[in-house]
């Protein structure tokens, strides 16, 4: 954790601690166990994210994505799409993927 302290990071014990102080909330982790045990389980990051913007990169099913988009007030499922190989040669891509509420109106700027 030296780096990203270095140029500004804060170190945190738990999810709910880091996000604490976070105008925006980036997760990218490994798969679907990863991500329900930071974003949903108690003392995770939900009690301490209130009504901020939570963007998940990590790629989940879609099951995981629609329980994220109930449980988040504003989220946005912004996946890596590609093949591993395809992360060092920059051919992979990020596509993000609205998950819409009912009665929530969208105003494009």
């Amino acid at each position: 954790m030296e780096v990203p302290c270095q140029i500004g990071a804060t170190e945190a014990d738990t999810p709910d601690a880091a996000v604490t102080a976070a105008e925006v909330v980036i997760t990218s982790l490994a798969n679907d166990d990863a991500v329900r045990e930071v974003a949903l389980e108690e003392g995770a990051i939900p009690s301490a994210i209130g009504d901020r913007v939570y963007f998940d990169r990590s790629t989940i099913s879609p099951g995981l994505s629609a329980e994220l988009g109930v449980a988040f007030a504003r989220f946005l499922a912004l996946p890596i799409l590609g093949a591993p190989p395809a992360l060092p040669s920059d051919d992979a891509s990020l596509s993000p993927v609205v998950l819409p509420r009912p009665s929530t109106t969208y105003i494009r700027c």
